[in-house]
């Protein structure tokens, strides 16, 4: 299985990031890592989504694919996500709530994800139905069964443009709410069970891809927009609402998720 071996450039990629993160050469020092590890093996091409481009690029060549949506849905092949600074803004004003990530996907699937808290020194990783785990250790969504005992996070432009009573429905049900400032990481606490359920809207294919497998392989439920369970991806690069929720709370997660009637991106 390529994914495992992939797992270890992954690594060094993150590594390599968290280091150069002080000199605003994250993206780069990541993005030489893991394609040195790739072409390496004799890889062939890879396709390459990072916060440092402004459009993703074909790894071995640098040739920039100028249509995001049309060439990133088309990208079969392998491919891989880099985000240097999840939670940048965070990062930027010195509060130590962020990430780095990497994911890598074949045939519009995320195959092995890889997401570093340096803050904190734990990392997160997970392979596509081998489980999810934080350094080493088997990671596994709550067992939280009623929103009224639930820790939920949700996003600022959740907050900002949800319409509707669905909102105030969730505040006023939950337990306990936060927003933190890197989804991906949100998604690794849900994972870890540090919270029981988080909904972002609008989140990046870079922010939201590494989390959403560590997520779904630790059990957890992975939501669309309409609160249904989400569908596969229908191609790479593409912005998405979405929400991950512990197995117990999915159901009302699901139906408050909805409610919420959250806008499209203008």
């Amino acid at each position: 299985m390529r994914e495992k071996q992939v797992v270890y450039y992954m690594k060094n990629a993150v590594f390599a990031a968290a280091d150069a993160l002080k000199d605003g050469n994250g993206c780069s020092a990541a993005i030489d890592a893991l394609l040195e590890g790739w072409f390496s093996e004799q890889n062939e091409p890879a396709a390459l989504f990072a916060d440092g481009l402004a459009v993703p690029v074909l790894a071995a060549s640098r040739t920039r694919l100028n249509d995001y949506p049309a060439d990133a849905a088309v990208q079969n092949g392998p491919c891989f996500t880099v985000c240097s600074a999840s939670g940048r803004h965070a990062y930027e004003r010195g509060l130590r709530d962020y990430a780095v990530t990497v994911a890598y996907a074949e045939q519009a699937e995320i195959k092995a994800a890889m997401v570093y808290d340096p803050a904190h020194a734990e990392l997160y990783h997970a392979v596509k139905s081998l489980g999810a785990y934080m350094n080493g250790i088997s990671l596994s969504a709550s067992r939280c069964k009623s929103l009224t005992e639930a820790y939920l996070s949700i996003d600022h432009g959740t907050l900002r443009t949800a319409r509707g009573e669905g909102l105030h429905r969730l505040l006023a049900q939950a337990q306990n709410v936060r927003s933190g400032a890197s989804f991906a990481l949100e998604l690794c606490h849900l994972a870890g069970g540090r919270i029981d359920a988080a909904v972002g809207r609008s989140q990046s294919f870079i922010e939201y891809a590494p989390g959403l497998l560590i997520a779904r392989e630790a059990g957890a439920v992975m939501l669309g927009a309409d609160g249904k369970t989400m569908p596969p991806l229908s191609g790479l690069g593409e912005r998405k609402t979405l929400a991950a929720a512990a197995p117990g709370i999915a159901r009302e997660m699901g139906a408050l998720l909805a409610a919420l009637s959250l806008q499209p991106v203008m």
